[in-house]
């Protein structure tokens, strides 16, 4: 139930992309990001279901661990694949090892293992505007997360 609220919030939110809005634009969109990490760290513990966030430039999406093949979830709501405004874009490093999906390093995939124990492969992720704004969000193995500036060194916990 919690996870069809969140995904109704999110999914009708519609996000102002004026000349002056981009700052909040990128926070908004790191801050969905985190939002939707701990939804799915809920949903692989409480359904002990083995997923993945997968990042790619312009858009991420949900995996789960079929048959020892990760595949795109499809048909939920919550676990959709979503695309960025097209002002931004993805950069994501794993900080434990990356585990790419192409061998083409400018594929520019980075896969972010969410496992039914509650571990969550650590990784940071900046959002980045055409403009240069941008806002990171660290995780940590718990799936602790924090979200800060980047140029500002200043991070708040959540």
């Amino acid at each position: 139930m919690v996870l069809v609220i969140i995904g109704g919030l999110f999914s009708y939110a519609v996000l102002s992309l004026k000349r002056g809005d981009m700052q909040a634009t990128v926070v908004e969109e790191v801050r969905r990001v985190a939002a939707y990490l701990q939804a799915a760290q809920e949903e692989a513990i409480l359904k002990h279901r083995e997923l993945a966030l997968r990042f790619e430039r312009e858009r991420y999406s949900f995996l789960q661990l079929e048959e020892g093949k990760w595949v795109e979830i499809e048909g939920d709501e919550v676990f959709k694949p979503y695309l960025l405004p097209k002002q931004l874009r993805c950069q994501v490093e794993v900080l434990d090892g990356s585990i790419p999906l192409a061998d083409d390093t400018e594929a520019a995939e980075a896969l972010v293992l969410i496992l039914s124990s509650g571990e969550v492969s650590p990784f940071e992720l900046s959002i980045i505007a055409t403009d240069g704004n941008r806002y990171a969000l660290r995780s940590d193995f718990m799936g602790g997360t924090q979200m800060y500036d980047p140029d500002s060194l200043q991070g708040a916990s959540k």
